[in-house]
């Protein structure tokens, strides 16, 4: 301990806090198989705290050689001390425990992951300490420079919650954290390209504060002084015209190069409108007017189903947002497979799909809700709506937007994972721990439980709950106490066809994204085998599937695939042992349609009484 303490005091006490907090934050995200390795999520979560200790780290080590008046001292000295052995090693630990747990965890694309813990939270501490030695220099007063530093990562912060907030887009880049993707949960991620022009203006801005620091510096002092630098103003042009000019270009040109995305600029990529009664649709040139207009009617049921849903009205029209496809609506707006309603905004953003919008309704939902949601995003949480508690925001537009899927609907379904001792309980969804559940069984439960407390309570409980009110104040109940109604009502009035435990086995075998090896990686690897089932390369579908499955053996996804691949190629004793798996693991669905598969291979080969049996 004395050794310790010993280092510390030579080494500084904020220097070893700040690095002991980045390792146990490191330590925290190894819990995780997505945010356990290197990638775009553990990025971002890094980059929102790493930076932040540099900034303060500089502070505390850029006191130059002023306590000493070392008239060596210069301001490439202070810099270096800003971004020296303290600062390299806080920002390092992270990446080296991260790297270290690829060892039991698997790595799926370390190309990408290096790229983005360097241009995410590496970027962004070069950033803050270059930052933390200019104001430190120029602002004896420890306190007011002090200030203005966390002024200037909490304005850039808020800077880009106005952006969520103002325009449709969901993602969003940063100075100092980098690249945040949107919605977490949003499988097939790739490496944000505009990322790299953006950190462009990044290295622009810490060279202005490099120049900046070198021109007002006095060795003398050991600071920065700002007359020094007025009178060198011309040469300070000079040399800053270069970093300015490509950090305004940059940021002039922002919406062109994909670091933001505004309303405007969305709506002219598209191209065309259509107005109906109660919607605003817009969508590509692609899409035939008839369509347009077909979409505008499917909406204007949709609102007026959701307004008596939720007995409510809701004030404005829906703005409903098409795009193309999901590669085309990740580019505009950032999610690609996850459909999004933003309530304040009265809008709604999908992809084309078939007539009827199988989404549109839930996603109208949301916005319908927004009548009567809290704060300056109209949903429900804590804090006015600025923390999210999911559970009640997805659960409303489930129940509003009830549908049947596969033949069941939401109590249904909610009554299958009862039986199979696998329905999450409610104080595993609340607030956002809601996200690292699996989102089928998460959206199955809330929109259940949403259902029967309008179908107890009345549509006047939902919107109380909703705005804010607590559940025991609305029911008499507590929420343990509620949740035994609710699973006593599945129980005695909810029926479910025989087969349903196996459809359910099948439907909630996906995991949470949190909880999955290589999700993105293994999103686009089923991409790449749908598309060799369309070419009929049954041994180039084997080979990807077999390459899914030994960093994921129980995607069963890639597992039947793979059994169709086998069957295809007349391998059937060998697709019979991958598809016994099956029985032995009870996946009794999965077990049917290998079964199905290897008849339909015998029936193809004239082999008519074998397919029957």
């Amino acid at each position: 301990m004395s050794v310790i303490k010993a280092r510390c005091a030579q080494w500084g006490w904020f220097s070893c806090v700040a690095t002991l907090l980045s390792g146990l934050l490191a330590l925290a995200l190894t819990q995780s198989p997505l945010l356990g390795v290197l990638g775009i999520e553990n990025a971002f979560v890094l980059g929102l705290v790493v930076p932040l200790l540099a900034l303060f780290l500089a502070f505390d080590r850029v006191i130059f050689a002023a306590a000493t008046k070392n008239a060596d001292a210069t301001a490439w000295l202070a810099i270096a001390k800003a971004l020296g052995l303290r600062a390299l090693v806080m920002g390092a630990l992270p990446l080296l425990l991260l790297m270290l747990n690829a060892l039991w965890v698997p790595w799926c694309s370390p190309g990408q992951g290096l790229a983005m813990a360097l241009l995410g939270p590496g970027m962004g501490i070069v950033l803050a300490a270059s930052l933390g030695a200019l104001v430190y220099a120029y602002v004896p007063q420890r306190g007011w420079a002090l200030a203005l530093v966390l002024s200037l990562w909490l304005g850039s912060g808020l800077l880009r919650l106005a952006l969520f907030w103002g325009t449709p887009a969901i993602f969003l880049y940063d100075r100092f954290w980098g690249y945040f993707p949107g919605a977490l949960y949003d499988r097939g991620r790739l490496f944000p390209l505009p990322l790299l022009t953006f950190r462009m203006g990044t290295l622009a801005l810490v060279a202005l504060s490099w120049l900046c620091l070198a021109l007002g510096w006095e060795p003398s002092s050991g600071r920065a002084r700002w007359s020094k630098l007025w009178q060198g103003r011309y040469a300070c042009l000079r040399w800053t015209a270069l970093p300015l000019g490509v950090y305004a270009a940059l940021s002039f040109w922002g919406n062109e190069l994909g670091h933001r995305h505004s309303a405007d600029y969305i709506e002219a990529c598209l191209g065309q409108k259509h107005v109906s009664e109660r919607c605003l649709v817009i969508g590509p040139e692609s899409v035939t007017p008839r369509d347009m207009r077909w979409l505008g009617r499917d909406c204007d049921v949709r609102v007026k189903q959701m307004e008596e849903a939720m007995q409510t009205r809701h004030p404005q029209r829906v703005r409903v947002f098409l795009f193309r496809d999901a590669a085309h609506k990740a580019e505009l707006m950032g999610a690609s497979n996850t459909y999004i309603a933003k309530p304040w905004r009265h809008e709604v953003y999908i992809q084309q799909r078939h007539w009827p919008h199988p989404v549109l309704g839930h996603e109208i939902a949301h916005v319908v809700a927004g009548a009567f949601g809290r704060g300056p995003f109209r949903i429900a949480g804590a804090w006015g709506g600025l923390v999210p508690n999911p559970l009640w925001i997805e659960g409303i537009a489930v129940a509003a937007a009830w549908e049947a899927v596969g033949g069941m609907d939401p109590h249904q379904w909610a009554r299958a994972l009862m039986e199979l001792d696998s329905l999450p309980a409610l104080n595993d969804l609340l607030g956002l721990r809601f996200m690292t559940q699996a989102s089928r069984q998460a959206y199955t439960v809330a929109g259940s439980l949403i259902r029967y407390l309008r179908k107890v309570h009345g549509a006047a409980a939902v919107q109380r709950l909703y705005r804010g009110d607590a559940l025991k104040r609305i029911t008499g109940r507590s929420l343990s106490q509620f949740e035994k109604a609710w699973h006593a009502f599945l129980r005695q009035q909810v029926r479910i066809p025989p087969k349903a435990l196996a459809q359910a086995r099948r439907r909630f075998a996906q995991r949470s994204v949190f909880r999955s090896p290589c999700p993105h990686r293994s999103a686009l690897m089923l991409d790449a085998i749908a598309e060799a089932h369309r070419a009929g390369r049954w041994s180039l579908m084997g080979s990807r599937c077999q390459a899914l499955l030994s960093t994921d053996p129980a995607m069963h996804a890639a597992r039947l695939r793979y059994i169709d691949a086998l069957v295809r190629q007349g391998k059937m004793q060998r697709a019979s042992e991958w598809a016994h798996a099956f029985k032995r693991w009870k996946m009794l669905a999965y077990d049917e349609q290998a079964k199905e598969l290897r008849a339909d291979a015998l029936w193809r080969r004239g082999q008519g009484r074998e397919a029957a049996q």
